[in-house]
């Protein structure tokens, strides 16, 4: 008669391998659980691991020009407030000659004429995070290097009117410019000669005329003479222009400005859906996973258990 052979052994060995692959298993649940993800190595991830690493470098690339245009956005808000103040600046200037002429009276206007040089001063050499903004490429050193009316007086007027008099900016002609995205650089800085040049040149010639420098010319009293009066109508023109002139640079600033939001709208698209991207690929589902951890704690105790009780069985217990 044939007798059916009993292996406690061979059992006992595909239990511990099933042993070992549940603790394994529970192992890299806890783990996804503690970490949030997949696998801590690029093996664990395989084969998604090229997608995995291209996504990856997308999203820093992505996030690296945000943040260098967030830096951006904020020097062009700068702008913005110094040039909306220079608008200003320009237009209480022509009022004042304006005024001045109507009222055959010069009475205050030097004294206004100064007060409006100091404030053009000071948003021309404001800085933003330690930098003046206005200076190009030179952020270490005020655009502006005159700075009282004397010595703009003192300064020899512009070769060209409606330009910066010589000697009165220390700024280089280099714009600020930036990488903003893989295959754009933007030019987006302003010069303070370029605009604030012409404002200066109209104010050290009104200075200049009424401190005489200039061939012909004479304080301001409470009464204009001839000479006077057609001297500051003759400025009202060349005023309008400086107006014109920082209204457009102005605007140019808020078209870059623009351009910029609206990138930034695109890139932060980008960055979510590489993120996505990367979540699918190697963050674990916690939820999911704290399931996988319940059932392979409960059966790891249970292999402990009937590896237990098969080793008290012998072959006796099968004749």
């Amino acid at each position: 008669m044939l007798t059916s052979r009993v292996s406690t052994f061979g059992q006992a060995d595909v239990l511990l391998n099933a042993l070992l692959q549940t603790q394994n298993n529970l192992s890299q649940a806890q783990q996804q659980v503690s970490t949030g993800d997949k696998s801590t190595t690029y093996e664990g991830l395989s084969p998604n691991v090229s997608t995995l690493t291209g996504a990856q470098s997308t999203a820093s690339q992505t996030q690296n020009y945000l943040n260098t245009n967030a830096a951006i956005s904020n020097t062009l808000s700068a702008y913005d407030t110094a040039l909306t103040g220079l608008s200003s600046i320009s237009s209480s200037l022509k009022d004042a000659v304006t005024q001045a002429v109507a009222n055959n009276s010069g009475t205050g206007l030097v004294t206004t004429i100064k007060g409006l040089l100091s404030q053009a001063v000071d948003l021309l050499n404001q800085k933003v995070n330690g930098s003046y903004i206005f200076g190009g490429t030179n952020t270490t050193t005020a655009p502006v290097a005159v700075t009282t009316a004397s010595g703009l007086i003192a300064l020899a007027p512009p070769a060209t009117p409606l330009t910066a008099p010589t000697g009165a900016f220390a700024n280089n002609q280099l714009k600020a410019q930036a990488q903003v995205d893989s295959n754009l650089t933007v030019t987006y800085g302003q010069l303070a000669s370029a605009v604030g040049g012409p404002l200066m040149a109209e104010i050290q010639n009104i200075l200049q005329y009424d401190a005489g420098v200039t061939a012909g010319g004479s304080s301001f009293g409470s009464t204009l003479t001839a000479a006077q009066s057609a001297f500051l109508t003759g400025e009202i023109g060349n005023l309008n222009q400086v107006s014109q002139g920082v209204n457009q640079a102005t605007a140019a600033n808020g078209v870059v400005q623009q351009e910029l939001s609206t990138l930034q709208q695109t890139q932060n698209s980008r960055l979510t859906a590489a993120n996505n991207f990367i979540s699918n690929i190697a963050n674990a589902d916690v939820a999911t996973a704290v399931t996988h951890v319940n059932e392979d704690q409960l059966a790891l105790q249970a292999s402990y258990n009937l590896i237990a009780s098969m080793s008290k069985l012998t072959i006796l217990n099968y004749i």
